[in-house]
């Protein structure tokens, strides 16, 4: 049999997986940090229905429960879905602004879109609803709903689509990269090299095993390899994790990322 890779076809936006959750349920692997409560636990993203209206949630599972914000109050609810997947980033917004790719959580009862957001308060890091009408952010908190003008905004990039395939076969659309001497068409490919593979994980869960090590910070704490999305590109990243965070460089700033890729294999030489 021949050798397996995969050719890129081109990027493509891919539609939100939500899953359907409860207390009484573990959190769907894969799901969507959205930040942390005033005690460190983390929040996932989540959405529930409430009088007529398709809410962003805040997911929480050391409570027991999700938290939806509506009528100047937090609500509780015990059924709701959880947002799950890869490609997601948050990006600084105000005013009831989002961006186009920005990820819906569905509609008011009266047609308007909601959208997913996240903001600081009281010592959190807490996911709400962004209301384009209303010019904010609301976040449920403390038994109330509290208002942000300043927020970030959850926003699904654009994802490389790479297809199984032989080289005696080229999938539809592939990505022609040059020209050969003869002038053969050369597409973009990628292949496994020696068992090496991307594993995708978060800031609050187990480092995978087999993770290599790319070094340590200036405060001792081991570093692994990693990647992450982040303004349409793919960077490598830096995975601590015991402060439970990665960092990638973008124009010369250390950017934190609460979800990620860790490289692991074995027989790894650093030159």
């Amino acid at each position: 049999m021949g050798a397996t890779i995969s050719v890129q076809p081109g990027a493509v936006f891919q539609h939100e997986t939500w899953v359907h959750s409860s207390p009484y349920q573990p959190v769907p692997p894969g799901a969507v940090v959205g930040g942390h409560d005033c005690d460190g636990t983390p929040i996932y993203v989540g959405r529930s229905f409430h009088e007529g209206d398709n809410l962003p949630a805040k997911v929480i599972p050391s409570k027991g429960c999700a938290y939806v914000c509506w009528g100047s109050k937090e609500i509780q609810k015990t059924h709701y879905e959880v947002l799950v997947g890869q490609g997601y980033a948050w990006v600084p917004c105000y005013g009831g602004a989002v961006p186009p790719n920005a990820v819906r959580s569905g509609t008011t009862r009266n047609g308007e879109p909601l959208y997913i957001g996240r903001g600081h308060h009281a010592n959190s890091l807490t996911v709400g609803k962004i209301h384009p009408s209303h010019g904010c952010l609301y976040i449920p908190f403390g038994g109330n709903e509290v208002r942000l003008d300043s927020y970030e905004v959850l926003i699904r990039q654009a994802a490389d689509q790479w297809v199984p395939t032989t080289p005696y076969h080229v999938p539809p659309n592939a990505v022609v990269g040059g020209y050969d001497t003869d002038r053969a068409p050369i597409y973009v490919a990628r292949a496994m090299h020696e068992d090496y593979k991307w594993v995708h994980s978060s800031a609050y869960a187990a480092i995978p095993p087999n993770a290599v090590i790319g070094g340590n910070d200036f405060e001792g704490d081991t570093i692994y390899v990693g990647r992450t999305f982040h303004n349409g590109d793919t960077l490598v990243a830096q995975v601590v994790p015991k402060k439970q965070i990665a960092f990638v460089s973008w124009r010369g700033e250390a950017i934190p990322k609460d979800h990620f890729e860790v490289l692991c294999g074995t027989n790894l030489i650093w030159r």
